[in-house]
């Protein structure tokens, strides 16, 4: 079991803390905090007073997840942030807090708000070669304030990570992207970033907001052209056919109305359809009709049950 420790009364709330750095990075939040909050600090796999866990991000967060008390607040930072998220989509939390934390810390072809993997992978051949000038510099990137990079450094040296933990870590930073994740997360959530940060810049905010506004169904353009290409071949092999063959839509809403005006049925034809179907379907045949001045005719029910003659 990790290392943990637990003080204070009221609401749940966990702390999970960054990458070669323990939880005793948040003492001066829990002192803070006890007399409102029961505040639960855990050191990560490997860090801290923790002993190594094998795995990675999975075998990380089942292993938090134990220490996890019911209906919690978590807050993560960096690295544990980037774990919060993953832990969110898997228990029910009462809200999740990011600090400077982002879901995918490398950048990529349609990702610009991390660092470069060539930074990544230099740093990860420092950290072989001289594993404390490596954590010095690491320790630089965070604040740009003298003294605290010297106390953030004595933090790191007092109980320091173990080479598998930092190389674990490091590979769970560097192939983790949890956009979608946290896109999924219905967990009330917030993002509390700074302007100076060098690993998560301040401008994410924008894709933060971005989710906030638009959810899980904002797709980007290469995203939205093709979300329904499994679709289309899925339904081609089912029934012998080309994809090209195939049309897909999010609902019969979205297809009957593009069905709708490429029939756009003219003045002298109806279009025949029931009262009981949903309105939304009908719907599009009677903007039709407004347009080109065809009739719109709707069979009666009789207890949810249409006879065929009056359909006829």
């Amino acid at each position: 079991m990790l290392w943990h420790s637990t003080i204070g009364n009221g609401p749940n709330l966990v702390l999970l803390h960054g990458w070669a750095f323990n939880s005793d990075i948040f003492l001066e939040l829990v002192n803070r905090y006890k007399k409102d909050y029961r505040v639960t600090i855990i050191d990560l796999p490997g860090h801290g007073r923790s002993k190594d866990l094998d795995g990675g991000i999975e075998n990380w967060c089942n292993e938090i997840i134990n220490l996890i008390p019911e209906k919690s607040i978590l807050l993560g930072w960096s690295l544990g942030g980037l774990l919060s998220i993953y832990i969110a989509n898997k228990i029910k939390l009462r809200e999740l807090i990011l600090v400077a934390a982002s879901p995918c810390l490398v950048n990529n072809d349609n990702w610009s708000f991390g660092i470069k993997g060539e930074v990544f992978n230099q740093f990860s051949d420092n950290l072989k070669i001289d594993s404390t000038k490596a954590l010095k510099r690491f320790v630089s990137l965070q604040t740009k304030n003298k003294s605290q990079i010297k106390e953030l450094h004595k933090s790191i040296q007092q109980y320091p990570a173990s080479q598998s933990a930092l190389n674990n870590g490091l590979d769970i930073i560097v192939n983790s992207d949890l956009r979608q994740l946290y896109r999924d997360i219905t967990t009330p959530k917030k993002c509390i970033l700074g302007n100076l940060d060098t690993l998560v810049p301040a401008k994410i905010q924008d894709w933060f907001e971005d989710v906030a506004l638009n959810g899980s169904n904002n797709f980007d353009e290469n995203a939205e052209q093709n979300v329904f290409e499994v679709l289309h071949l899925a339904a081609a092999r089912l029934i012998n056919t080309s994809p090209e063959n195939i049309s897909a839509g999010s609902s019969a809403t979205e297809l009957l109305s593009s069905l709708a005006w490429a029939v756009s049925p003219t003045k002298d034809q109806n279009v025949v359809s029931t009262r009981i179907v949903f309105p939304s379907t009908v719907y599009p045949w009677q903007r039709v009709a407004n347009s080109t001045g065809c009739e719109v005719r709707l069979a009666n029910e009789n207890n949810n049950f249409v006879n065929v003659d009056d359909i006829i």
